[in-house]
């Protein structure tokens, strides 16, 4: 299986020669994550539909970037294009320092499953797995995976890992998912809308758990959400509209999860 999180099946090609060295970036130094003058056109017969207008941005190791916007903005094409998932029409996507738009298949293949962790709206759990194995499917599909039981403690979900996700709630499910994307020990966390399917106060724990989850081990996170709230938790504030970076603001003094109202 290979599909947007990354999971390869049997058989699946290791990382090609030369990818292993895809770096990390550092802190204050070259960015782990650029965009040049992006764009991304979607072509739907005759009518052409501009995602992204030549972006620029720059996220740097251990950053939590929130990426707001209206629908239509280009929000998910960003992630799209960071994760390995859809490529640039013009442009390019560097990441650790190498252009990912240069990739073949079976590279982005190895990118998706090795670097990137995917958060969605939709918490997309199989459901005749308990937690526990939804977590595990995703371990067994990477090469250096991190231990399950210690995700799911990380997520608080230690004593629910046997549960299946039909006996979970929203919020609970939204976990499984944060924990089966950071099994798979990626150095960049992509998170779309996470909080979207989720009441207030359930959202707010769930971003409690993507921002100690930046704060404790340094990943790098990437949130994209309609939610204007949100964005005084991020250490940077991308604001995309009709497909164009429409604005970009550091925060020194980023808000504690807990404190968010909406």
């Amino acid at each position: 299986m290979d599909d947007a999180f990354g999971f390869c099946g049997a058989g699946a090609p290791d990382m090609p020669p030369g990818h292993e060295a895809l770096g990390d970036g550092a802190p204050g130094g070259e960015p782990l994550v650029r965009f040049e003058r992006v764009s991304k056109v979607y072509r739907m017969g005759e009518i052409e539909v501009h995602a992204l207008r030549e972006v620029d941005l720059d996220v740097h190791q251990g950053e939590l970037v929130v990426i707001l916007g209206p629908s239509g903005s280009g929000k998910t094409t960003v992630l799209n294009l960071v994760g390995g998932i859809d490529t640039p029409s013009s442009g390019r996507v560097l990441v650790g320092g190498t252009d990912i738009t240069k990739f073949g298949d079976a590279e982005l293949t190895a990118y998706r499953r090795d670097r990137i962790g995917f958060v969605f709206q939709f918490f997309n759990l199989i459901p005749t797995l308990t937690a526990r194995e939804n977590v595990e499917l995703a371990a067994e599909l990477v090469r250096s995976p991190r231990d399950t039981d210690e995700v799911l403690d990380a997520v608080g979900l230690g004593e629910r890992a046997a549960h299946f996700p039909g006996e979970l709630s929203g919020g609970e499910q939204q976990r499984v998912a944060i924990a089966r994307a950071l099994v798979k020990n990626p150095p960049i966390l992509l998170c779309d809308e996470p909080t979207g399917e989720l009441d207030h106060e359930t959202g707010r724990k769930i971003l409690q758990v993507i921002g100690e989850i930046n704060r404790s081990e340094g990943r790098t996170v990437l949130l994209v959400t309609h939610n204007s709230a949100i964005a005084s938790m991020a250490d940077q504030v991308i604001r995309l509209r009709s497909g164009a970076v429409d604005s970009r603001e550091e925060n020194p003094a980023p808000t504690d999860p807990q404190e968010l109202k909406w």
